[in-house]
C-alpha cells in the first residue's frame, strides 16, 4: 500500500492498493462509490488487480 499526503492540507491525494485482495477465479466485488466521499481531494487512485468488477453509485448517500 502506498499513500501520499498533501503537505499543506495533510489530506490524502494518492492511494495505491493494488494486489491487496487475493482474487480467485470468478471472485469479483462491486465498490460503493460513497466509500470515497471523504476523499474529495483524492487525485490518484489505483485499485488494480483486486477483482473489482464495477461500482455501485451513491448507494447510501442522501
Amino acid at each position: 500500500m502506498f499513500v501520499s499526503l498533501c503537505i499543506t492540507t495533510r489530506r490524502m491525494i494518492k492511494l495505491y492498493r493494488s494486489y491487496v485482495r487475493k482474487v480467485e477465479l470468478g471472485d469479483q466485488m462491486y465498490l460503493n462509490a460513497s466509500l470515497f466521499s471523504p476523499f474529495q481531494e483524492l487525485e490518484w487512485l489505483d485499485l488494480s488487480w483486486n477483482g473489482i468488477a464495477g461500482w455501485v453509485y451513491n448507494k447510501g448517500l442522501q
